[in-house]
């Protein structure tokens, strides 16, 4: 009988054995194990928030947000996140939240910045002008952000990199996420603060495009930016830079905010002429661009003997790689391909592309311009040593210009020095 007690107890303490537990696997828990608020000067500085995740099975990775443009989130470890916070031009304290989740789990971390001390401007500076481009995504393809290029001055610029005597600019190379009317392109609404990093991220002001010139009689001076802050609203630009000789400027500027530049065409309306017994130069420069045919210059002069009056540049990529002949057909694009002809532009001075313009003694007089922005040629060989254009073009007020032209035309091979 004590045997088979013995027995039955066994089998009771082995059923008890076996039987599932209730107890409750722990709970994920996620809690911060710094400061859950942060305070930073105004010229801020990085920061730390250390957590604590215990418990956690699953392969999530911690999220971390934040809305501030002023906090750059750094990178997230396995126990801690590192963020920056930006140097402060605003002359009232600020605060965000940082917010740490993963699944249901969720925590946050206010960071707090004081105000920055009012700057007092050394130069009061009212623009009366602006002018610039707008580039889209020309500079960043892989970023995705816009490139405003906006120039505020006294006089006016009348191109990209080109100065009035006794005049002053300010050059601001804006980065937004704001699509501009490429037919119409404005200075986009918001505030953008002075970056030297080179990340070109929408909100900033870049200072490979950012500078203050000054011009006399003779010279343009600059200096860069070392910090700033620019705010743009309806017909209205207010800026603070700090030039790198440590004055203050304040710029402001009130009306339109539509980026062009003034025609270059002195034309007032259509234009139609021909030239007889022209002189005609055409200058290859090989395959200069690797479009698949030569690339000429080719100028067109009244005669040739004097060289005095009106005539054309033209900027052309001919069809193929034929050193005595430009004989085609040509329209005006600005892209790197056989057939074309590049449209006239000017920077720092010097006169690029296409022209119809005015001559003294082989030498541009400048009393007549006018870029060919848009627009055909066709060229053809007649007799040996003569060719006839004729052009039908489109300057940059809306005119048409078309000429038929007619004369002698010389080679000259200049590919050896591409």
């Amino acid at each position: 009988m004590r045997k088979f007690l013995t027995l039955m107890m066994l089998a009771t303490t082995l059923l008890v054995a076996c039987e599932p537990s209730n107890e409750e696997q722990p709970k994920a828990t996620l809690k911060i194990m710094s400061e859950v608020e942060m305070s930073f000067t105004a010229d801020g500085g990085e920061g730390v928030i250390l957590y604590e995740l215990s418990n956690y099975t699953g392969t999530t990775p911690i999220s971390v947000e934040c809305s501030a443009e002023w906090i750059v989130l750094l990178g997230v470890e396995a126990d801690s996140v590192k963020f920056e916070v930006k140097r402060s031009v605003v002359e009232e304290p600020r605060e965000a939240i940082i917010t740490l989740s993963i699944e249901d789990l969720t925590e946050s971390v206010k960071v707090k910045q004081a105000a920055a001390e009012p700057l007092k401007a050394d130069v009061e500076f009212v623009a009366k002008v602006l002018n610039g481009s707008y580039y889209g995504t020309a500079y960043t393809p892989e970023i995705g952000s816009l490139f405003y290029q906006v120039i505020l001055s006294d006089n006016g610029a009348p191109a990209e990199l080109e100065f009035k005597p006794n005049s002053i600019y300010y050059y601001f190379g804006i980065f937004s996420d704001q699509t501009a009317d490429e037919s119409n392109p404005k200075v986009p609404n918001g505030v953008y603060f002075f970056d030297n990093t080179y990340s070109f991220q929408p909100g900033v002001f870049d200072d490979s495009f950012s500078a203050y010139y000054i011009s006399n009689d003779t010279e343009c001076n600059w200096q860069p930016f070392i910090d700033g802050r620019i705010e743009v609203s309806d017909n209205h630009i207010d800026a603070m830079v700090t030039l790198a000789d440590g004055t203050v400027h304040h710029i402001t500027y009130d009306g339109d905010l539509t980026l062009t530049y003034p025609k270059n065409s002195s034309l007032s309306g259509d234009y139609n002429f021909s030239m007889t017994d022209a002189y005609i130069e055409a200058w290859n420069y090989g395959d200069y661009y690797a479009a698949g045919g030569n690339n000429w210059l080719v100028y067109v002069y009244p005669d040739y003997e004097v060289g005095t009056g009106e005539g054309f540049w033209l900027d052309i990529i001919a069809h193929d790689y034929n050193e005595q002949s430009i004989a085609g057909e040509y329209i005006c694009k600005e892209s790197f391909e056989t057939g074309v002809f590049f449209p006239g532009f000017t920077a720092a001075g010097i006169y690029y592309g296409s022209w119809y313009i005015d001559y003294e003694d082989f030498q541009p007089k400048g009393e007549k311009l006018a870029p060919l922005i848009d627009g055909s040629i066709k060229i053809t060989d007649s007799e040996e040593g003569t060719a006839a254009l004729s052009i039908e073009g489109i300057d940059d007020s809306g005119n048409k210009i078309t000429c038929q032209i007619t004369g002698n035309i010389d080679y000259y091979n200049f590919s050896d020095f591409e």
